[in-house]
């Protein structure tokens, strides 16, 4: 994995979070990024969920995401 990070080949676009550069990191990739960063308990909430579930038409900017009180990920410097 660091191999691919070192090459390249895969880039962070979250602390612990890699995406493989041949893929395309649009909107569907980038609230599963947040969401994996976000932990395996979380979810996500308001516009994104609705987004994620056909309910809008676009992708919010800002995705809400839900985590169990005492678990989640550390802050993103800058936001993110």
């Amino acid at each position: 994995m660091y191999r691919r990070v070192a090459a390249r080949h895969w880039w962070t676009p979250l602390p612990g979070v890699h995406h493989d550069r041949t893929h395309p990191y649009g909107p569907e990739a980038r609230l599963r990024a947040v969401s994996f960063w976000a932990g395996p308990h979380a979810v996500l909430h308001g516009p994104a969920a609705a987004w994620w579930h056909g309910i809008l038409d676009a992708a919010p900017v800002i995705a809400g995401v839900t985590v169990r009180r005492g678990t989640g990920p550390d802050p993103v410097p800058n936001g993110g």
